[in-house]
C-alpha cells in the first residue's frame, strides 16, 4: 500500500517525475540494476468471470549488458557464480519528494525464470513470474510409494496385489499386513486383513476384490493367484495415509490448510502436510508467501462451510479454483510478492470507494455492454449427501444433489436462457454454498453486464482485482459508478506512465446484497445489528425491519438499510 507521502507526491503531478526501480535479491545480497533498465513489457493481474481461473502474471525486462555485467561466465559479473533462477526480483515505482528523498512503491515482486543474453545486440533479457506460476504447476495429495504393496520376500506363491484404493473420512494412517491363511489357487486360498490401527478386519480371497468401508478400514484392493498356488503364511504389506480432507470447513481455511499444510484455526501441521506446497504458514504480516491480513478479512467475508477431500494426484489449480468458485473469489499477488485473496462482497461500509474520473487522470474510457457475458439461468451439481467414493472411482458421480436459480424477468426480457452448468465436488447439508455464487450470478449477470476500460495514473497501484471503486465520466453519464476491479495491467514504460484497468459493474442493486438491521439493544440476545454490511455477523443478516417497533415515549430505535 502506498503512502500518505507517496500519494501526495502523485496528486501533486506538476514537477513529479517517477522513476523504476529494480532490485534482484540475490543469495550473495541485493542488486540494483536499474541503471542498466532498457525497456518492460506490462505487469497484468485478472480476475475471471466465475467459474474464477487464477492466472499467473509475467513479464520481460531488458537491460543493457554492453559492460557485460550480466554474463554469468565473465569473471566480472555479479553473476558469476552465483545461482540466479528462481530469485526474487522487485519492480518499484517512485517519486522524488520535496524534501530531496524518493519513495518508492513496490508494483511487482517475482522471480527470474529465464535470463536470455544477445551478443549481437549487447542486451539482456529477463522473464519473470509471479507467485501463482507455482500453483499452476503444482500436484498436490500424491500417492505414496508405501501405498504399493510388497510381497514377502519368502513368498511361495507369486501372485500379485492390485494397487490399494482409499475411501475419504475413513482411511486412516496405518501400517497393513496381508498374510494367506488357507492356502491354494484364486476362489480357494484367503488371507487375514491386519491394520495397526484397525485390527482384524476381514477375510479376503484370492481371485475376488476384497473391500472394507465401515468406520476402520477404508481400504480395497485385489489379490490375484499366479503359476504357483499361495501357501499359509505368503503374506504382502502396504501403509495407508489420510486423505486430505475437512469437516465444515470455511472454504477459505481449507485454502489456507491446502497452501501450507497447517491447520488455520489450530496453526497445527495437518496428517497429509508433506503432500502441499507447505508455503509459509506464519500466523502474522511476517509470512513470507501470503498476505496475511487480507486472508483473514477474506475468511471472515464468508459465512458458510463445506465439507470434502482432495482426490490423488490432483492439480493444485483446480483444487483452489473449484474452491474460490463457490464465493466468488480472487486470488493474485501483490507488490510484495504475497499471495492475496478476496471474496466477492461489495462494500457498503460508511465512506465512498476511491474514485477515478475524467476529471482527474481517467483517459480513454471505454463502455461495452455485450449479452454474450450474461448469465441468468444456472444449475449446480453438488454432493447433497455426505457419501465419498472410492480413491478409483469417478468422484463426480456422487453428486447427487441438484440447484437450479434462473432470473425470470431476464429471460422474458431478452426472450433467451443463458445457461451454465457448474459442479461442486464440495457438500453442505443445505445447499448454502453453491447457492452463494448461483444467486449472484445471475444477479449480477441478469443484465448485460456494464464493462469499461479505460487508463488511469499511477494512483491506481492501489488497487487490486475484486476491489470495488467507483468511476465518474461525463460524456458517459456515469457518476460515482461502483464497479470491481477485473484487470490491471500497468504499462511502466509509457511516459508518462499509466495503467489500464478493465472494470465490472459491481452488481451492487439487487436485493441480494441488502438488510436492514436494529443499532438498539432490544433484549432479544442478538441486537444491536452492525452498522455496516461489510461488519456485520451472520445473525445480523438475518433480521429485515420494516418499520420502526418500540423505544420509549413511542420512539422507535433506529435503523439502518444497506
Amino acid at each position: 500500500m502506498a503512502s500518505a507521502n507517496f500519494l501526495a507526491a502523485m496528486a501533486a503531478l506538476t514537477g513529479t517525475h517517477p522513476v523504476l526501480r529494480i532490485i534482484w535479491k540475490l543469495d550473495a545480497g541485493d542488486q540494483d540494476i536499474s541503471q542498466y533498465f532498457l525497456g518492460v513489457s506490462s505487469v497484468t493481474q485478472e480476475k475471471e468471470r466465475a467459474p474464477d481461473k487464477i492466472t499467473a502474471g509475467d513479464a520481460n525486462l531488458t537491460f543493457n549488458n554492453k559492460a557485460g555485467v550480466f554474463t554469468e561466465n565473465s569473471t566480472g559479473s555479479f553473476l558469476n557464480a552465483v545461482k540466479y533462477h528462481n530469485r526474487k526480483l522487485t519492480v518499484e515505482v517512485g517519486f522524488d519528494l520535496d524534501d530531496g528523498t524518493t519513495e518508492y512503491v513496490k508494483v511487482a515482486t517475482m522471480k527470474v525464470r529465464s535470463l536470455t543474453a544477445s551478443s549481437d545486440k549487447g542486451t539482456v533479457n529477463l522473464q519473470i513470474y509471479d507467485l501463482i506460476a507455482r500453483i499452476l504447476t503444482e500436484k498436490i495429495n500424491k500417492r505414496t510409494s508405501a501405498m504399493t504393496p510388497v510381497a514377502g520376500g519368502s513368498n511361495t506363491g507369486n501372485g500379485t496385489m492390485t494397487a490399494i484404493d482409499t475411501k475419504p473420512f475413513k482411511t486412516v494412517a496405518e501400517n497393513w499386513t496381508i498374510t494367506c491363511t488357507l492356502g491354494g489357487a484364486d476362489a480357494t486360498a484367503t488371507f487375514g486383513v491386519v491394520g495397526s490401527v484397525s485390527g482384524n478386519i476381514g477375510t479376503a480371497t484370492s481371485g475376488t476384490e476384497f473391500f472394507h468401508a465401515s468406520f476402520t478400514g477404508g481400504v480395497k484392493f485385489t489379490i490375484r493367484g499366479g503359476a504357483t498356488n499361495w501357501i499359509i503364511g505368503d503374506a504382502f504389506t502396504f501403509s495407508t495415509v489420510q486423505m486430505m480432507e475437512w469437516t465444515t470447513t470455511n472454504p477459505l481455511k481449507i485454502i489456507w490448510s491446502i497452501l501450507t499444510g497447517y491447520n488455520y484455526d489450530t496453526n497445527l501441521i495437518e496428517a497429509w502436510s508433506a503432500r502441499t506446497p507447505l508455503l509459509d504458514r506464519t500466523q502474522s504480516t511476517a509470512n513470507t508467501d501470503l498476505d496475511w491480513t487480507g486472508f483473514q478479512a477474506a475468511v471472515a467475508n464468508i459465512d458458510f462451510t463445506v465439507t470434502g477431500f482432495i482426490p490423488w494426484g490432483y492439480d493444485l489449480s483446480e483444487a483452489i479454483e473449484e474452491i474460490l468458485l463457490v464465493f466468488l473469489g480472487a486470488c493474485n499477488v501483490d507488490g510484495n510478492g504475497l499471495l492475496f485473496f478476496k471474496v466477492f462482497k461489495p462494500s457498503f461500509a460508511a465512506g465512498t470507494p476511491t474514485n477515478v474520473a475524467d476529471t482527474k487522470k481517467l483517459t480513454g474510457l471505454t463502455m461495452t455492454r455485450d449479452m454474450r457475458e450474461m448469465i441468468n439461468d444456472v444449475t449446480v451439481k453438488y454432493r447433497r449427501q455426505a457419501v465419498w467414493p472410492w480413491s478409483d472411482e469417478d468422484e463426480i458421480l456422487g453428486l447427487d444433489g441438484v440447484y437450479v436459480v434462473a432470473n425470470a424477468t431476464s429471460k422474458t426480457d431478452y426472450s433467451q436462457a443463458f445457461s451454465r452448468e457448474f459442479k461442486v465436488r464440495w457438500h453442505n447439508a443445505n445447499a448454502t454454498h453453491v447457492s452463494y455464487f448461483a444467486d449472484r450470478l445471475v444477479d449480477k449477470y441478469g443484465q448485460p453486464p456494464t464493462r469499461f476500460t479505460g487508463s488511469t495514473g499511477l494512483d491506481a497501484l492501489e488497487f487490486d482485482p475484486g476491489d470495488v471503486i467507483t468511476i465518474t465520466d461525463e460524456k458517459l453519464a456515469f457518476t460515482n459508478y461502483n464497479v470491481e476491479v477485473i484487470k490491471k495491467e500497468g504499462d511502466y514504460d509509457a511516459e508518462p506512465k499509466k495503467i489500464v484497468l478493465t472494470l465490472d459493474d459491481a452488481g451492487t442493486t439487487g436485493l441480494d446484497w441488502a438488510y436492514i438491521g436494529s443499532l438498539a439493544n432490544e433484549g432479544d440476545g442478538l441486537s444491536p445489528q452492525a452498522a455496516t454490511f461489510d461488519t456485520a455477523s451472520v445473525s445480523d443478516k438475518q433480521f429485515c425491519y420494516v418499520s420502526q417497533t418500540g423505544g420509549s415515549g413511542g420512539a422507535g430505535p433506529d435503523y439502518y438499510c444497506f
